[in-house]
C-alpha cells in the first residue's frame, strides 16, 4: 500500500482506510485490559481462505469468474471464517454485476482473532504499534494511531483494500466489544463495496450525503454522518438491519422512533421515505432494485 493519510475519520478509495465506529464498551469509557506476554502472531500468521460469487454460493476453492475473497487467520475460532463467508454471500447474492465484478478487484475481507490484531494482515502492517510507540500517539507513532487515539490494532473492524473484523464480533461470543448490536463485518463490507463500486455511485454518495447533512436529514452528530463514507456504511447497516444500536447511527435503523426497526423491510422502507436519494442507490447496489428481498442478516448470524 502507499502511504495513508487520514482526514477526519476516514478515507476513501484505493489509498484509503475506514474505521469501525468506537464500540459500546470504547464509548461506556471501558477499558479493556492489554493482553500481557501475549505474543502477536504478525510474521507468522498463516491464513484459510473461502471464496463467494455473485450468485451468494460459497466454495473452498476459486474457479473462473468473479469472486470475493474470505480469509481468516488460523488462529481465528473455528466458525469465524464460515460465518463471514455467509454474511458476505448474503449481501452480495442480489448485487448487480457491475457492482460485483469492482468489488472481487478488492482483497476482500480477512478476519482475525483479538490477540493477533487487525496489522496481522499484510495491507495494515505499516500500521503495527512498537515498543517505542506504546501508550504514544505523537510524533513518529501518530501512524499508529486513530484520530481519536486508539491503536490501529485494537480495533475490532478497519477497511482499505481488505475489510478486516475480529473474530469475537463475527461469531457474536461473549467477548465481543458491542454486545452483540452490532455487526462489524457488514459496515465495514459497506466501506468496501464503496471503496469499489462504479464512480459514477460513488459520486451520487457523495451528493446524497452533503444533501443530507446541509438539509439535517439525519443526526448530525452522530457517528454516521461524520463522512460520505460512514454515512454509507451506517446505511447499509440499517438496510440490513444489521446493528441495533442508536447511538451511532444518526437515526438511519430507528424507524421515526428511539428503538430500533423490528426488521429490515421496515427499516428500507424508512430509509426510502426519510433519505429517498440514499436509498436509491442502496436498492440498486444491494438489490438490483429488488429490495423487497430480505436480506436475512442481524447483529448477530
Amino acid at each position: 500500500m502507499g502511504t495513508i493519510t487520514i482526514v477526519s475519520f476516514a478515507l476513501f478509495f484505493v489509498s484509503c482506510i475506514a474505521l469501525e465506529p468506537p464500540s459500546e464498551d470504547d464509548l461506556a469509557g471501558i477499558q479493556v485490559p492489554p493482553l500481557q506476554n501475549e505474543p502477536k502472531f504478525y510474521t507468522r500468521a498463516s491464513f484459510k481462505h473461502k471464496y463467494v460469487n455473485n450468485a451468494g454460493v460459497i466454495r473452498d476453492t476459486k474457479s473462473t469468474g468473479y469472486w470475493v475473497t474470505i480469509s481468516a487467520t488460523t488462529n481465528c475460532q473455528a466458525t469465524a471464517l464460515e460465518k463471514a463467508a455467509l454474511i458476505v454471500s448474503r449481501m452480495v447474492k442480489h448485487m448487480p454485476a457491475d457492482v460485483f465484478n469492482g468489488l472481487s478487484k478488492s482483497h476482500g475481507v480477512g478476519i482475525f482473532s483479538a490477540k493477533e490484531g487487525l496489522t496481522v494482515y499484510p495491507e495494515f502492517s505499516n500500521l503495527r504499534d512498537t515498543a517505542d510507540c506504546h501508550h504514544k500517539c505523537s510524533g513518529s507513532c501518530a501512524h499508529t494511531c486513530t484520530f481519536d487515539g486508539r491503536k490501529y490494532e485494537t480495533l475490532g473492524g478497519l477497511t482499505s483494500s481488505i475489510s478486516c473484523v475480529v473474530d469475537d464480533n463475527v461469531i457474536c461470543d461473549s467477548a465481543d466489544k458491542n454486545h452483540h448490536h452490532q455487526n462489524t463485518l457488514v459496515h465495514e463490507f459497506g466501506h468496501l463495496v464503496m471503496h469499489y463500486m462504479p464512480s459514477h455511485l460513488r459520486s451520487q454518495i457523495v451528493a446524497a450525503y452533503n444533501h443530507a447533512k446541509q438539509s439535517n436529514l439525519w443526526n448530525n452528530h452522530q457517528y454516521a454522518m461524520a463522512t460520505n463514507g460512514e454515512y454509507w456504511a451506517e446505511a447499509t447497516a440499517a438496510f440490513f438491519m444489521s446493528t441495533v444500536r442508536t447511538d451511532v447511527t444518526g437515526g438511519m435503523n430507528l424507524c421515526g422512533g428511539h428503538h430500533a426497526c423490528s426488521s429490515d423491510l421496515l427499516s428500507r422502507h424508512y430509509l426510502g421515505k426519510h433519505d429517498p436519494t440514499l436509498y436509491k442507490i442502496l436498492e440498486y447496489v444491494y438489490t438490483d432494485n429488488k429490495p423487497d428481498i430480505p436480506g436475512d442478516l442481524k447483529p448477530c448470524v
